[in-house]
């Protein structure tokens, strides 16, 4: 035990962490876990893959990193020994953290406004970077759902996704940032929730897919679909039959809905947003439970896929 023990401290000195590094960077992902998943406790099944997911969110932050280098500085003049990495995710523990308190009503801006005061900052000095703490906040409850990958375009530019534009080209990200976060959401189709059988969705197509033998070696060797594994939540059993490439997409982190469903699932930040969907359609489905469900769902749909039939594992 000793030998290993010195074996890590040296191999620690070598990447450059020191102790109180990386008691601040574990405290961060932490921190990152409780808030997305409501996670009090690790469970030692999922470990590895929620290390999956915290080692991905962090590949996504980095793409923030420059950009918001300044406001991170400003908000953590308090800690100048944090490295920018850990702020960030630090900053997303925040945002969810904050979010989950939020109303039918709660918007970019007023969870803007929180951290400021979180942060103890000063509103007159971050009125510069109010644009790039919108899309920060925006991008963090992404990356705290799962459900989307926010693209940082110019800093006064309206929301946009790796799949799509949130909002028209001439509205500005002001605008965008008053809009009701579940339903900015909703109306690009972000919130996987679906009406309940026999109802039609706001496009006029079926909901559900039918099928008695559905498994991973009949759709590949009769049908020719292929799987696409997807980063967004919101993308999972997509599907485009009249696409010349037939691929089904399948979110390629269940140990986040897992951990999700292991834990009060109505502490998730997830939860929280769906709760706060108003159906278009007057279906009347939501409930305490929808989260849950969906996520039960999710972790269905790899056992229907590749646990029902022995050429399919």
């Amino acid at each position: 035990m000793a030998w290993n023990a010195t074996t890590r401290r040296k191999h620690r000195h070598k990447i450059g962490l020191d102790p109180e590094e990386l008691r601040v960077r574990d405290a961060a992902r932490q921190s990152f876990l409780k808030a997305c998943c409501n996670s009090d406790e690790r469970h030692h099944s999922l470990t590895g893959g929620l290390q999956v997911v915290i080692s991905f969110s962090e590949k996504r932050m980095l793409a923030y990193e420059s950009t918001g280098a300044k406001l991170l500085e400003l908000l953590y003049t308090a800690r100048p020994q944090t490295t920018t990495r850990d702020r960030v995710m630090d900053f997303t523990a925040n945002v969810a953290t904050i979010a989950k308190s939020l109303t039918p009503q709660t918007c970019v801006d007023d969870i803007v406004t929180q951290l400021y005061r979180h942060y103890n900052t000063d509103l007159i000095d971050a009125k510069p970077y109010e644009n790039v703490t919108r899309n920060m906040v925006f991008a963090a409850i992404g990356w705290s759902t799962m459900l989307y990958t926010a693209i940082l375009q110019e800093p006064d530019s309206d929301f946009c996704t790796s799949t799509q534009d949130l909002g028209d080209a001439e509205l500005r990200v002001a605008q965008s940032a008053g809009r009701p976060i579940s339903a900015l959401l909703r109306n690009f189709s972000l919130i996987p929730v679906s009406c309940p059988p026999g109802i039609k969705n706001s496009q006029g197509l079926d909901t559900l897919l039918a099928v008695t033998h559905l498994n991973f070696f009949s759709l590949t060797n009769l049908c020719d679909v292929s799987i696409e594994w997807v980063d967004d939540l919101s993308k999972h059993c997509e599907f485009n039959r009249y696409s010349q490439n037939k691929s089904l997409k399948l979110f390629r982190f269940p140990s986040f809905c897992a951990e999700i469903c292991l834990n009060e699932v109505n502490g998730s930040l997830l939860s929280r947003i769906c709760r706060g969907h108003n159906c278009q359609n007057d279906c009347h489905a939501l409930s305490d439970t929808v989260t849950e469900a969906y996520m039960t769902e999710v972790l269905m749909t790899y056992r229907l896929l590749f646990g029902q039939h022995r050429r399919s594992c």
